[in-house]
């Protein structure tokens, strides 16, 4: 069997518990008195507790919500639709809040968990954004010398660090109570959350190394939402006017906004 396909098959039984290896596991060698299973479950065990722990760390208000036993068996299922493909497990865990939506859509029994999704997305913008490459600083001098026929042009970008979410559920009330855990079930079982009279909006940052959140108002979502979109400068002004200059230069001010390019594409009136 070439190498390649060695490696193929041996990640498939470490991914997939019931895999058909019949033919692989017959040519491992015996090590002492470990049988070619027992090699292949010691390397699986290891591989599935690595795995759990990364999304333990990342996810731990969906765990204290689900209860370990219950979030474990996620994590398993998850793990084998989406393995990791990379060596940085930091990475890993990105699909888990689609994943998470998709076994709820199939659980009807789980409906009373339908905010698990928009929690799971937080947690993972909280993670993603803390190991994010840093952004050169905002280039001012370098904005002042756009011309004037090319600023209607400008598209700003948002920075690495920052993330926007917004959601019809409590999803920040129950994010902070249940991020660590719980000291008992009684806690647990107590926690009463009402539900927003109108969308919640917010965006994740990194502040030099710090993790933060804030709330953002409507119009503020919607313009950063249209920044990160790709909308120019002009396209901007058209919609949002008044807001629009005071949000510039506050998104700037705290390192939402990291750069500018021009949209040679667009068409100023």
């Amino acid at each position: 069997m070439p190498l390649a396909d060695v490696e193929q098959t041996f990640m498939q039984c470490l991914i997939k518990p019931y895999h058909d290896v019949d033919m692989f596991m017959s040519k491992l060698v015996v090590a002492g008195s470990l049988s070619p299973e027992k090699q292949i479950s010691i390397y699986r065990s290891n591989i599935n507790g690595a795995h759990e722990s990364v999304l333990v760390q990342i996810y731990p208000a969906c765990k204290t919500i689900l209860g370990e036993g219950y979030f474990n068996q996620l994590c398993l299922l998850y793990r084998i639709q989406f393995p990791s493909k990379h060596a940085d497990l930091n990475k890993y865990g990105k699909h888990f809040p689609v994943f998470i939506k998709v076994f709820l859509e199939k659980h009807n029994e789980l409906q009373v968990f339908s905010y698990l999704h928009d929690l799971a997305l937080l947690e993972w913008y909280w993670h993603a954004i803390y190991y994010s490459s840093n952004d050169l600083p905002f280039d001012f001098s370098l904005l002042a010398n756009v011309a004037k026929d090319q600023q209607q042009k400008l598209v700003f970008h948002l920075s690495n660090t920052v993330s926007l979410q917004s959601s019809c559920y409590p999803v920040l009330a129950i994010w902070d109570a249940n991020r660590a855990e719980l000291s008992s079930e009684k806690q647990k079982s107590e926690q009463s959350f009402e539900m927003p009279d109108e969308e919640i909006c917010f965006c994740i940052f990194r502040d030099n190394y710090e993790m933060a959140l804030k709330e953002l108002s409507a119009t503020q979502f919607e313009i950063l939402q249209a920044i990160n979109a790709g909308q120019t400068l002009g396209e901007l002004s058209d919609r949002f006017g008044g807001d629009l200059q005071s949000a510039l230069n506050y998104y700037i001010q705290q390192g939402w906004i990291s750069g500018f390019s021009v949209d040679e594409m667009s068409n100023v009136r």
